[in-house]
């Protein structure tokens, strides 16, 4: 009954007044959100940032680890193998596995860096040294490395 009684000058300023507030209170909500979304999107960089560093510590310990690893195997293949105690001797034996190996690996180098013919036999010498750890090599095998594939029968006949 007393709402019938105000004038349409005080019911406007009410509903004004409870529109102010209702701006007030959303504008306050707004503030709280905006805050609470910002603490939770740190946080969760935050948790992002220590992962990250952890899998970097993980990574780099299994990078440590491996290298290790390589090197004890390195020094157990040095102390198994003829060819690292018998540098001073002759040539080292290599076998036919491997030769096939280092000649594979010397034609591609050869055919990717278009290596003149003159310095074929410099560069598989070199590969043989790099791959038995020893200055003297067999001559045989440098020159089954760099000697040409045996000619076709298409080749013969043209």
């Amino acid at each position: 009954m007393q709402a019938a009684a105000r004038t349409p000058a005080e019911a406007a300023s009410i509903g004004c007044a409870c529109r102010e507030a209702a701006m007030v209170a959303t504008r306050t909500d707004t503030a709280h959100a905006v805050m609470e979304d910002f603490i939770l999107s740190r946080h969760r960089s935050l948790v992002r940032e220590v992962g990250f560093y952890e899998a970097m510590s993980q990574t780099r310990q299994a990078i440590a680890t491996s290298r290790e690893v390589l090197r004890r195997f390195r020094e157990r293949q040095g102390d198994d193998t003829p060819r690292a105690k018998n540098t001073d001797r002759g040539p080292v034996a290599v076998s036919a596995f491997d030769a096939d190996i280092i000649r594979a690996a010397c034609r591609d180098l050869i055919a990717e860096m278009n290596v003149p013919e003159c310095q074929w036999r410099e560069l598989a010498r070199s590969l043989v040294r790099e791959f038995v750890a020893c200055e003297q090599t067999e001559a045989g095998l440098v020159d089954w490395i760099v000697r040409r594939p045996a000619m076709t029968k298409t080749d013969e006949a043209g």
